[in-house]
Order: structure tokens, then sequence, then C-alpha cells
């Protein structure tokens, strides 16, 4: 109590020039203990992991340092409460899309609606999530004009506030990396349907063995927290027809930064099995045109004579 009563008399008595030596004090103190916790923290933990803790102490670092860099040169608690008072209603009006962005950061702290690392979709934009900062979040953008939800190599600047006016979808939850794709083969009417569904049903489980075995037990540990997700993981292929030709609709998991990785070697497999059997053909868009000789020039069949 000694030392805080010298120190404030100190202060007093040297003016501005006292407040500014504290000032940095202060700073370069609170910098020293975050570099230390973190030294001692970062070598147990991921890269996630690590990303949110600088972020989180950054944070906490500046504000303690605002705080008490406000309590030396405004003169104790009382001053401080007033100023803030009548700063924090200025900067309400001025300010909106500001507080909102930043009333929108503590919402995805909180509740993790997404975090660093995640693939997701606000509003028309799609990306991995790179950085978050109290008023922005940084988007690694894929798909646009590149197919397959490959990176177009540009990044988004989305402000934070968007989550609450935007729906916002989340691949990579709840804690996994892979989606459920799918692949349609349309083939003829006159083809061995069965024997096409055979060959794709062992493609499937080619595919399927190159997934985690990890995997279930992720996903029936996900279950556990959301209610109503699905919990099966085996691809399945699915018969249906329409006016072309039979329809033959492959289902399977797929890492979510693989997805065009995954079609390319299903495609491969498929047309290289495809091209091995003579009863199977693809079916496409055609048009067949019917001449008959008892037709004139109009197009309009002649009436059989007598």
């Amino acid at each position: 109590m000694d030392i805080v009563q010298a120190l404030t008399d100190w202060i007093r008595r040297e003016g501005a020039l006292g407040n500014l030596i504290v000032s940095l004090a202060i700073v370069v103190a609170i910098w020293l203990v975050r570099h230390l916790a973190l030294r001692t923290t970062l070598r147990r933990l991921d890269a996630p992991a690590r990303y949110r803790w600088r972020r989180a102490s950054f944070h906490l670092a500046v504000s303690l340092a605002l705080v008490l860099v406000a309590l030396i040169w405004l003169g104790g608690y009382r001053n401080v409460a007033l100023h803030l008072g009548i700063v924090t209603a200025g900067l309400a009006i001025a300010l909106q899309e500001l507080i909102e962005s930043f009333a929108a950061w503590l919402f995805i702290e909180w509740r993790r609606p997404f975090t660093v690392g995640d693939r997701i979709q606000i509003g028309e934009r799609c990306g991995d999530v790179i950085d978050l900062t109290p008023f922005q979040f940084a988007l690694a953008e894929i798909g646009a004009w590149i197919d397959g939800d490959e990176s177009t190599g540009r990044i988004i600047w989305v402000p934070n506030s968007m989550v609450f006016t935007e729906f916002l979808t989340n691949y990579s939850r709840p804690g996994l990396q892979y989606v459920w794709d799918e692949v349609v083969v349309h083939i003829t009417f006159d083809s061995d349907w069965r024997r096409a569904r055979q060959i794709l049903e062992g493609l499937l489980k080619d595919l399927h063995a190159t997934l985690p075995d990890t995997l279930p037990d992720d996903v029936e540990r996900a279950s556990r927290r959301y209610f109503g997700l699905e919990t099966e993981t085996a691809p399945a292929v699915y018969t249906r027809v329409d006016d072309r030709g039979i329809l033959l609709s492959a289902r399977y998991l797929s890492d979510l930064r693989r997805r065009r990785r995954s079609q390319h070697i299903l495609w491969e497999g498929i047309l290289s099995a495809i091209e091995r059997e003579p009863h199977i053909t693809f079916a496409y868009p055609t048009r067949r045109i019917y001449h008959s000789p008892a037709a004139d020039e109009t197009g309009i069949p002649r009436p059989p004579a007598g």
C-alpha cells in the first residue's frame, strides 16, 4: 500500500512526464508477462489452439493496458467512469456498425458457430476462415469461377456483424472434416444396370477404404452433441428412372478439402470400367429422325393408293 501511495505522489509531482513513464512501464510489463505465458503454454498445443491463445492473449493484454493507462492519465476510477460514460454515448451513435461487429465477435467467441480453420459459407461467399478479429474475419475464398470447391487465391474480409444478418453454413462442424458428395451416372434403358450398379458399389468401397478408421467413432461422438445428426458413414448407390434412361446415384463421404480429387478418382474408375463393358452405354441427349418413303415433300404421309 505504501508503494502504491508513493507511486501516486510521484506521478502527481512529475505530471505528464510521470504519466508517460508509468504508462510505458505498464505496457512493457504486460507485454513481457504475455510473452512468457505464451512461451510456456504454446509448446503443448496444436496449431489451431496456439492461434486462439495468441489472439485471446493479445486482446486481453490490449484491454488491460488501455484500462490501466486510462486510470493513470484520467486520475482514478471516478474520472474514468465519467469519461467512459460520455465517450460511450457518443460512440454508440457514431460507430453503430463497429459496435455490432464487436458484439458479433463476442457471440462468435462464446457460441463458436465457427473458428479459425473451419470452412464456411456466409451469404454468397464461401471459404476457409484464416483470421478472426474483433471487427472482421478473413476467408480464403473457394468456388466463385473455380469448380470443385478449389481455392481462388483471393482473401475476403467479412464484417463480423454479418453472422446476425446472413445465413451461415459450416462445413467443418461438428468437428468433422467430411461432407456427403454424390456422382450421378446416366445409362440407357437397354444397358445392364445391375452390372453398372455393381461396378459403382465396388468403386465406392475402394474410395471409402481411404477414410480414417476413427471416422465412425467421430461421427457417433458428434451425434451425441447434436440431436438428429446422421450417423451413417457407408456409401450407397440409388437407382431411379427418367425420360432419358436409368440414373445411378453414388453417394459417399469425402474430405471437404479433397472433394474434387475424390470425384476425379471416382469418375476415372467409372470411365475405365464402363469402357470394358459392352452391355453398358452412357445415356446422353440424342435426336432420332425417321424418313418415310410414303411422305411427300411437306413431310406429311400420303394416303395409300387404292
